[in-house]
């Protein structure tokens, strides 16, 4: 899979993933998730603003989520970004999240 960003691209394999275009290029992981890391780390401890805030993370990842629930429905889905839900489908929506275990549970807000 291949990923066209403003400022690169990210090319996915089997073996891990590389950066290019306009940034060194790069096939170690973990050199390139340690700023991503100490920057979240940072912002706990001094309250900082994160470089990738986690409502652009959560936008970015939700199309790949979408996908792959029409992938796995078999049909396509018609998402409301302002409630968070795939329109007339209950299969579909169920699959937007996971039932936890207590006391591992989410806030119902």
């Amino acid at each position: 899979m291949t990923l066209y960003g403003e400022r690169g691209t990210m090319h996915f394999t089997n073996r891990g993933w590389t950066v290019i275009d306009g940034i060194e290029a790069s096939g170690q992981n973990a050199d390139m998730e340690r700023p991503h890391q100490r920057n979240f780390i940072d912002a706990i401890k001094s309250g900082q603003r994160l470089n990738a805030p986690v409502e652009e993370g959560h936008k970015s990842t939700r199309l790949c989520h979408l996908g792959n629930i029409a992938q796995r429905i078999g049909r396509s889905v018609r998402f409301d970004a302002r409630t968070e839900t795939i329109i007339g489908d209950e299969e579909a929506n169920r699959l937007l999240g996971r039932t936890y275990r207590r006391p591992f549970v989410l806030p119902e807000v």
